[in-house]
């Protein structure tokens, strides 16, 4: 396959031309081309065919153009890759490839073999066919792509002419200079060579009359007098030296220009960031770029992107003695439109002193800017761009310049660039920008109140300035009637105004910038963000998000991406998403405006796909929806699309990290009387219940039970009420608090009370273990005796195999170890023939502490191996460390001082990923252990 774009656009294979007769498909193509090999985004794809305006069906119309394409091209030429298509060729297959790659081996050779490199000048240069993408017609994809290749072109193209004054052929080279000249009047370098070409054919004053000719034409139209190089010839050919100047490859720096420096001044205020001044001023000092550096610098609004890159500027100016252009593109002013690129173009040539430029040829107004560029060193500041069809001619090819652009969303740029992100300011930073506009001296004095009136304006700088601007204003208030007038949420961006500045309308061009833009998936992003808004939760994923909104995942993820993108989300990790707190209150308000009953039909909607997804965790823990042994394994939350756990570690992750969402959600739920919220805690409570045994997660399962009695009472749900007394009983067993336990357990029997259900038998099992530390041992029996009997009556095995377990513990504690071994043995066996894995686990502990008391030390070490297995399987630290401990004392007294150290350190390490406050009480029972079975380990 043979690709051209250095003239017409045309596709060859095999000596036969491929008709693409619609130029819009041989614009897609040209933009293809550009990057072979590579994917290129469908939104790039649309603004190198439209710019800032594209159709509202601009996606449809594209795939269009490629499926016909296709039918066009070989198969497999030109794929469908994320995010947009790629041609699946080699680079060395398109023209433009092939030229540069000739150029670069005939520039290699210039000192050496001048032969050899004016041959290889020549292969290339028959590549050209004249005026690159010519057939486009005005799309952007030419007006940016032309006058690079076009560059490329007389690049090439001059030094070809180099090595022909090297060889001598200066009278043969002179036409094509002469015409050359002419089509480009401000080349210097072509200009240089004619005139050269001409000295030494003898026609000095011709070439004389050519330098006058090029100056007339810089200082009248650019302003700017002819370089050093040149000005060393004319002096050479004037005094009639016998040779003029040697040639060099590169062109020197041009005469003196007018310099424009239009950046706006330095704010004194400026705090902090010396992270990313940093990393700027290492990119821009960088010499290996093989083009001008750029740099994009993106973040939320009201961060201090433009301050920051003012900063940069200002400390680094002299570094661009020929000036510095600024240009506010309009992408963060509200109600204002935002510059096209050929306005930004217009603006930065009327900045070089080109007065108004005409704009009906592009290619003309691009060749220009270009040429008041060419061999100075320039900065390009390009603020508050919006879109990168903006910035598609403005940036700079000349190596010698530079540029910044600032944006809320990320803009892909050239290859090389820089993506500097701007976040909020520290902590420290944060209240010292305060007091470098407030006053130093009320922050000093009311440091605290600085800290938090800092932390309500989420440490960002717009907030910051706006608050410290309004608080020198008024010097009699004290800093905390600013935290009381901004701790109201609903007041909160009303107070972070002034006459001029509105952080509220700042963050709203971000959303109006969403709903303006033709792709689908940028509307559906603003219309999630008001959805988002309806609950006041921390984190978002995407079938999270999708449940409240009613799309299918896939559509929900690309419209949270899109939110990210223009910075209203942040992404902590793949698929979770979370709101800045500030655009967090936007959010709310924003979905203050949807209809009355959305809040609760999101509640409702968010609370079932939450308890959905939790007896997703049921099932990569027990193979089961519901708890092991209760009867009703469907419910209607189980047809949604939640997760699926690979195992019990995903499942526990997942919970760790999504009850500061669940917990806030059922509360919001139960204040807002949302219906049918008490059967979905019922589900929430049976299904998280191996977590909180797990992991002895004693004040999130405390929190839900309280949620679960309140609304039960509420709506005389009984089960509810009954669980969460459950539940309340369990957390106090396990806290060793039996009074308590026994009290709450009886008072779930009380509204529990069908002995067929499971959930009675459940309360019974646990008030028969309570009964083992509050009351007698014979007592604590016949309980464990009666649940046994009921569970094989009413079918609860798994029930039964947990009296029967504490049974095996009671004999224990009543000396009697034989028979507790039997009845360990038999659980055993039922929890093996099951495949119950918490009932083995908690019979091979039991067994352990059995052989124990017996002294048999090394059956202890037997069961272990088994036990940390299953251990492992269930994940459960408490467990795990209980296991370790009764290991380290069997080892300690078989002498084995080393392993039942290794033991004991497990331990602490398992119980070490137990919450903090729960950990404290653990700790307690662990250390009262070591004073009796440890004493020699002493307390870590």
């Amino acid at each position: 396959m043979d690709f051209r774009i250095l003239g017409p656009v045309e596709v060859w294979q095999a000596e036969t031309q491929i008709p693409i007769n619609a130029a819009m498909q041989r614009a897609v193509l040209a933009v293809l081309l550009a990057k072979p090999g590579t994917a290129v985004s469908m939104d790039t794809i649309v603004d190198q065919l439209w710019g800032s305006n594209p159709p509202d069906s601009a996606a449809v119309t594209v795939r269009n153009y490629v499926q016909r394409l296709r039918k066009r091209l070989p198969e497999q030429v030109l794929e469908t890759a994320a995010p947009g298509y790629r041609l699946n060729i080699r680079p060395e297959a398109v023209d433009a490839h092939r030229f540069s790659t000739l150029s670069e081996q005939a520039r290699g050779l210039i000192r050496e073999n001048p032969a050899k490199a004016a041959e290889l000048f020549a292969s290339a240069l028959r590549l050209w066919r004249g005026s690159p993408l010519a057939d486009l017609g005005d799309v952007p994809v030419r007006i940016l792509q032309a006058p690079k290749l076009e560059e490329l072109y007389l690049y090439t193209l001059e030094d070809r002419y180099e090595v022909a004054l090297l060889l001598g052929e200066s009278m043969q080279i002179v036409p094509a200079l002469a015409d050359l000249t002419d089509k480009y009047p401000y080349r210097e370098r072509l200009h240089r060579q004619l005139m050269q070409a001409l000295y030494r054919a003898g026609r000095g004053s011709e070439a004389v009359e050519c330098y006058r000719k090029l100056r007339r034409a810089l200082v009248d139209e650019l302003g700017v007098e002819p370089g050093s190089e040149l000005r060393e010839l004319i002096k050479a050919i004037t005094d009639n030296a016998a040779e003029p100047a040697t040639p060099r490859a590169t062109e020197t720096k041009p005469g003196p220009a007018p310099k424009p420096v239009e950046l706006p001044p330095p704010i004194a205020t400026f705090v902090g960031r010396q992270d990313e001044l940093a990393e700027l001023r290492e990119h821009f000092t960088r010499t290996e770029h093989g083009g001008p550096p750029v740099c994009f610098v993106h973040g939320p609004g009201g961060a201090g992107k433009s301050t920051l890159v003012g900063q940069f500027a200002h400390e680094h100016a002299d570094q661009y003695p020929d000036g510095i252009l600024y240009v506010d593109l309009g992408g963060s002013s509200p109600n204002a439109p935002t510059l096209n690129a050929t306005e930004v173009l217009a603006t930065l040539l009327r900045s070089l002193g080109a007065g108004d430029t005409p704009t009906d040829d592009p290619l003309a107004t691009v060749r220009a800017y270009r040429a008041r560029l060419r061999g100075r060193r320039i900065l390009i500041i390009l603020d508050n761009a919006a879109h990168i069809s903006q910035l598609s001619t403005a940036l700079p090819d000349e190596p010698t310049c530079a540029a910044i652009v600032t944006s809320r969303n990320a803009l892909v740029g050239p290859s090389g660039s820089l993506h500097l992100h701007v976040d909020a300011l520290s902590d420290t930073d944060a209240v010292d920008l305060l007091g470098q506009v407030a006053g130093q001296r009320r922050i000093v004095g009311e440091a605290s109140t600085a800290a938090k009136l800092a932390e309500l304006c989420g440490n960002l700088p717009l907030a910051l300035r706006i608050v410290a601007t309004r608080t020198a204003m008024r010097p009699h208030w004290p800093l905390s009637t600013w935290v009381e007038l901004l701790a109201d949420e609903h007041r909160r961006l009303d107070e972070l105004r002034t006459s001029d500045i509105d952080l509220r309308a700042s963050f709203l061009v971000s959303i109006e910038q969403l709903r303006g833009d033709t792709e689908p998936s940028s509307q559906d992003a603003a219309e999630l963000f008001a959805s988002l808004g309806l609950l006041g939760v921390g984190s978002y994923t995407a079938p999270f998000a999708a449940s409240l909104i009613g799309w299918p995942a896939e559509r929900t993820a690309v419209a949270l991406e899109n939110l990210v993108d223009a910075q209203l989300l942040y992404s902590t990790a793949p698929g979770t998403y979370r709101m800045y707190d500030l655009i967090s209150l936007l959010a709310k308000e924003q979905a203050g405006r949807l209809p009355e009953t959305a809040r609760v039909e999101a509640l409702y909607a968010a609370c079932r796909w939450y308890a959905g997804a939790a007896r997703q965790t049921n099932r990569a823990v027990n193979g089961t929806l519901a708890p092991r042994g209760h009867p009703s394994q469907h419910h209607s939350v189980d047809e949604l699309n939640t997760l699926r756990f690979a195992d019990k570690q995903q499942a526990r992750r997942w919970l760790d990290t999504e009850f500061s969402n669940i917990i806030p959600l059922f509360r919001q739920a139960t204040d807002a009387d949302v219906p049918g919220i008490a059967e979905l805690l019922v589900i929430l409570l049976h299904s998280a219940a191996w977590y909180f045994n797990t992991l002895r997660r004693w004040s999130e399962r405390y929190e839900l039970a309280g949620l679960a009695i309140e609304l039960g009472q509420r709506t005389g749900n009984r089960l509810a009420e009954g669980l969460g007394l459950a539940a309340i009983a369990t957390v106090h067993a396990q806290q060793n608090d039996f009074e308590l336990a026994n009290r709450f357990s009886r008072q779930a029997l009380e509204l529990l009370d069908d002995p067929r259900s499971f959930e009675h038998q459940s309360v019974h099992l646990n008030l028969a273990v309570i009964t083992v530390f509050s009351a007698s041992l014979e007592q604590a029996s016949e309980h464990c005796n009666r649940v046994v009997d009921a569970a094989r009556r009413y079918g609860f095995p798994e029930i039964e195999i947990s009296a029967l377990s504490n049974l095996g513990r009671i004999r224990t504690l009543q000396q009697h170890p034989h028979e507790a071994i039997a009845i360990l043995n038999e659980v055993l066996r039922m929890s093996r023939a099951l495949d119950y894995h918490q009932g083995t686990a908690n019979a091979l502990n039991s067994l352990m502490e059995v052989h124990a008391q017996l002294g048999d030390h090394l059956e202890v070490v037997r069961y272990s191996a088994e036990a940390l297995e299953t251990h492992r399987k269930l994940n459960s630290p408490f467990d795990t460390a209980d296991c370790l401990v009764t290991l380290s004392a069997a080892l300690h007294r078989l002498g084995d001082t080393r392993q039942a150290q290794s033991a004991f350190e497990q331990a602490r390490e398992h119980l070490a990923e137990i919450t903090t406050r729960e950990q404290v009480q653990l700790k307690v029972l662990l250390d009262q252990f070591i004073e009796v079975e440890l004493p020699d380990f002493g307390r870590a």
